[in-house]
């Protein structure tokens, strides 16, 4: 039965802006109210800062392990909610929300509040991730520092479960719900004043229930428990792993293997673990459990494996069992296409002859375009345009626009006579117009299609000519592929994209495609990619296209070969970037800083390398931030800082951004004295980053806050008669005369369009955070 909770007073149903003039009396952490301390009535705390009411954590809090034992997996909840008839508790977390930091950095650490949780079957929920891997490079699991028991993977995997299932898609945090073992909700508590609020409903929604049955396998030896999915027993079998001799690990490997048969819970980290074991006889009984799998939740260790070299022979089997988790997962199947696509040959294009002609030195290809334009204007002898001009003349108006689009398309072509180009092609086209009727009028069109790329207006154009493209290139003799040019070129790469485009349209519509397309795409990347004017940012489209599609290993060799040929592109660097964090450790010698390093010292004379350099820093230490790594973030923010100066005065152009950059890293090492109870930092580290980097004030960091937020925090933490308490506001007030927008609240802070009203019965009820 739901619970119907008390409607609170209007006054307090909107969310209370963020605003840093109110003044509340300093918390002291030591004696932070902990549950039977906190007001139970909402009256007691108005008048409080929103920073009172959710303090942040400290540093030494946020040290503090995570007390409650969060489930993997929402599967491995509702079995251990049926083994003991425990509902599950579903807890709904964002970063920077004030409420949520509290959460996550205060109560979910008190043993007071982790004894609340004990009744239920306890799963957590946010899509922020806070390690940039989920497992390091011996297999073994990098738990979330801000939840303690899960990966990141997996608190962002169980987001969409519960907003599909339970929570009518209003993405509201904090916010906690009780599941019954029927599945039914039995209480959905958010936007409630102060921890009170939602501790007394959740004790009252744990009392009068049956006692709960105890797990039944703490009295089984360890090789005995595999067909057990709480996190306990898993992590439990998992450090039997970890210390156990050989034979220990074989037999919990092979109980493995038999458990996942019968249709029990697969031990996917033991088989991870193996994988990494360097111990081939462990790892080939890890390839055969994964073999034995038909759940999707085994999709990403098949992805992994692929991956790993050293297996390389087991590809095929690795396919083979995405083949059959395919029967009941979407991803699966369309797994099987793109990795069967890949290990197959174009049908249409033959990339080793074509990738000869096409990769051509840009000079040379620009030379060839201005030397056939010219001698083809001479034959011409200035023969009038008219459309009554015999086959021949037709013919050579089609090799005129060829050359002249060519010409458009060299990487050498002076910008100002293009459009002059442009015209003469449009008129040539016209005039060629009756060599369609010949035999070779795929000539025509690939011109036609090529100009029309060039031209279109919007995307909608710009797909029909991809769409032409697509109809045009299987009909093409092995010659047309082969004659060279940017012609050919630019309609190949619109046939590719049109390719991909119809796959991932196949894919969002849950319908097959087959696997020549991929097979198409891959071999005609093959044949462009060295092509003069085949660009960064193509390099880009198709190596997102290629880990949307899994192919992780493709896509990061697209992307090597793009940093090597496009060193200062940003859109390279972004994804670089990216690679890095999610396949690499970050102290390793391959690692984001090392990396740059690396390519700062291939490019010493380019600033903005430096800058690149700069801005990976700054990622890193916002990764150490989230890793509570307090001391190595503000070092890595220093190196970050210098790295930006090193741009500025190497590129002036440089300077405006770099401040930008600087400011925000500043705000982070300000925030890092706060946590750590340095007041008198924290105030001169914002003082110098609203000096440095003043419109970077209001910018949220990758952990979702911005300096303002600190400075509102901060002086909630300073006495009202400190000297920088007054220091800071005068700051604050100068900010806000040079740009009163810095202080508008970030988007998640704001009520979003749209939102439906939250109610007050049944199994809500409402007020501010």
């Amino acid at each position: 039965m739901k619970k119907s909770l008390l409607a609170w007073p209007l006054a307090w149903c909107c969310v209370v802006s963020l605003s840093w003039a109110q003044d509340v009396p300093e918390s002291n952490p030591e004696s932070a109210p902990v549950v039977e301390d906190v007001p139970v009535n909402p009256g007691d705390r108005q008048g409080l800062a929103r920073e009172e009411m959710w303090r942040a954590p400290t540093e030494a809090e946020w040290n503090q392990p995570v007390l409650i034992a969060f489930e993997r997996t929402f599967e491995d909840a509702l079995a251990v909610s049926q083994a003991t008839g425990k509902p599950i508790m579903a807890c709904i977390n964002m970063d920077g929300e004030i409420a949520s930091e509290h959460y996550a950095g205060v109560r979910y650490r008190q043993p007071e509040v982790a004894a609340l949780f004990e009744p239920y079957v306890c799963v957590i929920a946010s899509v922020y991730r806070h390690t940039p891997r989920d497992y390091d490079a011996n297999g073994e699991r990098v738990l979330c520092p801000r939840f303690g028991s899960v990966t990141c993977g997996e608190h962002i995997t169980m987001e969409p479960i519960l907003y599909d299932k339970y929570l009518d898609e209003a993405r509201v945090s904090p916010r906690h719900v009780v599941i019954e073992l029927d599945g039914s909700e039995s209480l959905d508590v958010y936007y409630a004043n102060d921890t009170a609020a939602v501790f007394d409903v959740i004790i009252e929604s744990a009392q009068g229930r049956p006692e709960p049955k105890p797990e039944a396998y703490w009295d089984m030896p360890i090789t005995s428990r595999t067909g057990f999915a709480s996190s306990a027993n898993r992590a439990a079998l998992e450090q039997a792993f970890r210390t156990g001799t050989v034979e220990v690990r074989r037999t919990l490997l092979q109980k493995s293997i038999e458990t996942a048969k019968s249709g029990g819970p697969e031990q996917h980290e033991l088989w991870r673990l193996a994988l990494q074991s360097k111990n081939a006889e462990l790892a080939r009984l890890a390839v055969q459990g994964i073999a034995t799998s038909d759940r999707a939740e085994s999709i990403d260790l098949v992805l992994a494996t692929l991956q790993d070299l050293e297996f390389k022979e087991d590809r095929e089997v690795m396919v083979q069992t995405l083949e059959r988790i395919g029967t009941n997962s979407e991803r699966a199947r369309t797994l099987v296409a793109s990795f069967r696509g890949l290990d197959q040959d174009s049908k249409v294009v033959d990339q080793a002859a074509t990738q000869k002609v096409l990769n051509v030195a840009p000079e040379a290809l620009h030379e060839e375009a201005v030397d056939k334009l010219s001698t083809m204007e001479k034959a011409r002898g200035g023969a009038t345009y008219g459309a009554t001009e015999p086959m021949g003349a037709a013919e050579a108006a089609l090799q005129r626009a060829t050359a002249g689009m060519d010409l458009t398309r060299s990487a050498n072509a002076d910008p100002r006579f293009v459009p002059l180009y442009l015209e003469d092609v449009a008129r040539d086209l016209d005039l060629a117009r009756p060599f369609l009727e010949t035999e070779a009028a795929w000539s025509w069109n690939l011109t036609d299609i090529a100009y029309d790329l060039y031209v279109s207006a919007g995307p909608v154009g710009l797909q029909a000519a991809e769409g032409r493209a697509l109809a045009l290139v299987p009909t093409l003799p092995p010659a047309a592929l082969q004659q060279g040019g940017a012609v050919v070129r630019d309609v190949l790469a619109a046939f590719m994209r049109a390719r991909q485009r119809a796959i991932t349209t196949a894919v969002s519509a849950k319908k097959e495609w087959p696997a020549d397309w991929m097979a198409d795409v891959k071999d005609t990347w093959t044949a462009i990619q060295g092509a003069p004017n085949t660009s960064a940012w193509d390099c880009i489209q198709h190596q997102d296209f290629l880990r949307y599609m899994g192919a992780f290993a493709e896509a990061n060799a697209v992307l090597e070969a793009a940093v090597t040929r496009y060193p200062l592109d940003p859109y390279v660097h972004d994804r670089l970037r990216n690679v890095l964090i999610w396949t690499k450790d970050l102290a390793a010698m391959d690692g984001l800083e090392a990396r740059y390093d690396q390519l700062v010292s291939a490019y010493p004379d380019e600033p903005t390398m430096r800058w690149y350099a700069g801005y990976a820093s700054r990622m890193a230490a916002e990764i150490r931030r989230r890793q509570q790594k307090g001391a190595q973030a503000t070092a890595t923010y220093d190196r970050a800082i210098a790295l930006f100066d090193a741009s500025a005065e190497g590129a002036a152009s440089s300077s405006v951004s770099a401040n930008f950059e600087i400011g925000l890293c500043l705000a982070g090492q300000a925030r890092l004295a706060l946590e750590a109870g340095n007041l008198e930092l924290a105030v001169a580290k914002l003082q110098s980053s609203f000096e440095i980097g003043p419109d970077a004030a209001g910018t949220v960091d990758g952990l979702n806050l911005t300096a303002i937020m600190t400075a509102t925090t901060l002086l909630n933490r300073l006495e009202d008669t400190a000297p920088l308490k007054a220091m800071l506001r005068v700051e604050l007030d100068a900010l806000r005369a040079y740009n009163p927008r810095l202080f508008d609240l970030p988007e998640f802070e704001r009520n979003s369009a749209g939102q439906p009203a939250v109610g007050f019965g049944g199994r809500r009820f409402g007020g501010p955070r």
